[in-house]
C-alpha cells in the first residue's frame, strides 16, 4: 500500500509540473483572460532556474521508474532518509515557485500548487515512515530467529 501511495505521488507530482500554479486576478472590464503560472513556464528553457524546478517536481517518478526497473521494493533506511530530504526541498521550491507571486502581487493559488504540495508531503511522509522502519542499511547479526 505504501508503494501504491509513494507511485501515485510522484505521479501526481510530474503532472502539477503542467497544472496551474497561480493566477492573476482579472481587471474589471478586462477582456483578456486571467493569466496563469505553471512551473513549466515560470521560468525560461533552459537556465538554472528552469533545471531546478524541473528536479523539484520530476525526481520522485524518476526513482519509482529505477525502483520497477530493479525490482527492488523496499528502500534501505539511508535511501528512505535522502527521499525525505529531497522530498523537503522539493515543498520548499515548490513555496519558492508559489509564494512569492502571492505575496507580492496578490495572485491566487490553483489547484496545481495545492496538488504539488499535497503529493510532495505523502511522498515525504511515506518516506519518513520506511526510513523509520525500514530494513537496516546493514544487516547486523542475529541473536534470536
Amino acid at each position: 500500500m505504501k508503494l501504491l501511495i509513494k507511485r501515485i505521488s510522484a505521479l501526481v507530482l510530474a503532472a502539477s509540473f503542467f497544472l496551474p500554479l497561480t493566477q492573476c486576478s482579472q481587471k474589471l472590464g478586462g477582456s483578456l483572460p486571467p493569466d496563469t503560472m505553471s512551473a513549466a513556464n515560470a521560468y525560461e528553457w533552459p537556465g538554472i532556474f528552469s533545471t531546478f524546478a524541473l528536479l523539484a517536481f520530476f525526481w520522485p517518478l524518476v526513482i519509482q521508474f529505477w525502483r520497477m526497473m530493479k525490482g527492488r521494493r523496499l528502500p534501505s533506511r539511508k535511501v528512505a532518509w535522502i527521499e525525505v530530504a529531497l522530498s523537503g526541498l522539493s515543498f520548499v521550491g515548490i513555496s519558492c515557485l508559489v509564494l512569492p507571486w502571492f505575496l507580492e502581487f496578490g495572485v491566487s493559488i490553483c489547484y496545481g500548487a495545492v496538488l504539488a504540495w499535497a503529493s510532495t508531503l505523502a511522498y515525504g511522509a511515506i518516506s519518513l515512515i520506511d526510513a523509520l522502519k525500514g530494513r537496516p542499511s546493514r544487516a547486523g547479526p542475529r541473536i534470536f530467529t
